[in-house]
C-alpha cells in the first residue's frame, strides 16, 4: 500500500507522541477521523522498540489492541543479517563501512545487533517501504534528540526516494510537537544533504 505525505505525515506525528510518552495526545490522535491503515501504525510502532525503547512500543501498540494477521519477521540469524546489512547500505550508503565500525568500537554486539535486529528483523519487515520509514524517524530523531543519528537518517531517506520537500512537509507537520528550533535543525539538514555536503 502507497501511502500519501499526508498518511506520512499523521504516522510521524503518532510516532512522537509515542516516543514522548503522550498516551492521552495519542489515543486522540489514533481515533481522529481519517482513520489510518492498521499495519502501517503497527510498524511505526514496531519500529519505536529502536529509537525510544519497549516501554514506549509497547505502550503505543497496546493502545492499538490485538494485532491480526502480522507475522513475526522469519529466518535465521543470517538470514536476518544478510537482509538488514542490504536495506542499511541502501540507507547509509558509503558510510555503510564507517557506520559499523564505528559501533564496533562503541561496543562489540552493537554493530551484530544493529544489522540483525534492527535492520534485519524490525525496519526490514513488510508493511512500511523503507522511504516512508525514514521519513517518519526523521522527526522522531529530532523529537528525542538525537542529534546524532539525524543526519544519517535525512541522507538516508534521501538516499531510499524521499526528496527535501517531503522531508520538510512532514517536519512541518510535527512542528508544534518539535518546537522552532528542532524544526529549523532539520530543515538545514536536509538542505545540506541534498547540496552533497554529506551525500
Amino acid at each position: 500500500m502507497r501511502l500519501t505525505v499526508g498518511q506520512i505525515a499523521r504516522l510521524a506525528r503518532l510516532s512522537v507522541l509515542a516516543a514522548r510518552g503522550r498516551e492521552s495526545a495519542l489515543r486522540r490522535e489514533l481515533a481522529r477521523p481519517p482513520r489510518l491503515p492498521d499495519v502501517p501504525v503497527r510498524e511505526a510502532f514496531l519500529q519505536l522498540v529502536l529509537f525510544a525503547g519497549y516501554p514506549r512500543a509497547i505502550n503505543a501498540l497496546f493502545l492499538l489492541g490485538e494485532s491480526k494477521g502480522l507475522r513475526p519477521t522469519g529466518g535465521t540469524v543470517a538470514t536476518r543479517r544478510k537482509r538488514g546489512a542490504a536495506l542499511c547500505r541502501r540507507i547509509y550508503g558509503r558510510d555503510f563501512g564507517p557506520l559499523l565500525g564505528n559501533m564496533r568500537r562503541l561496543h562489540p554486539a552493537l554493530a551484530e545487533g544493529i544489522l540483525e535486529e534492527g535492520y534485519g528483523r524490525v525496519l526490514s519487515r513488510p508493511g512500511l517501504e523503507p522511504r516512508v520509514r525514514e521519513l517518519v524517524l526523521v522527526p522522531l530523531l529530532a523529537a528525542t534528540d538525537a542529534w546524532r543519528q539525524l543526519p544519517g537518517h535525512v541522507r538516508g531517506a534521501l538516499r531510499v526516494g524521499a526528496t527535501p520537500a517531503g522531508i520538510a512537509r512532514v517536519v512541518a507537520s510535527v512542528g508544534d510537537l518539535l518546537g522552532e528550533r528542532r524544526v529549523r535543525r532539520v530543515l538545514a539538514y536536509a538542505v545540506r544533504s541534498e547540496r552533497g555536503r554529506w551525500a
